[in-house]
């Protein structure tokens, strides 16, 4: 049973009705060729630290010294993070000079998230 369904009788024609396709785009960072998933009511950009530990870390980018942002989820729940990073970002022929990204703690919920997310992309397949 998909993440997306009670289990009733509804097909999934309704859920694709029902719910928009995730707006993905490819960007590059550091000459690192990504899938960046565009969030239009997003307030900030996140990458969690297992992803910025494996892929941004070793290309010579530091964290920041400051932690001043208080993030906070749609449910109010505090939103761990550790520090920023400032890098270029390329989308197509555009290069956006030093935009910000809030390194976010794994956790077990983003797991959770992830799995929702591939359920969610199968869909679409």
């Amino acid at each position: 049973m998909s993440p997306l369904t009670d289990g009733s009788n509804q097909d999934s024609s309704f859920v694709k009705r029902l719910i928009g396709k995730c707006v993905v785009i490819k960007i590059s960072i550091l000459g690192l060729e990504l899938q960046s998933l565009v969030d239009t009511c997003s307030m900030v950009s996140t990458i969690t630290e297992s992803f910025y530990r494996e892929f941004i870390e070793p290309l010579g980018t530091k964290l920041s010294e400051d932690s001043f942002i208080q993030l906070k989820a749609a449910n109010g729940l505090d939103i761990s993070y550790i520090r920023y990073i400032e890098v270029d970002v390329q989308y197509n022929e555009t290069i956006l000079k030093q935009r910000g990204f809030l390194i976010v703690k794994d956790s077990r919920v983003m797991s959770l998230q992830e799995s929702v997310k591939k359920s969610y992309l199968e869909l679409w397949e």
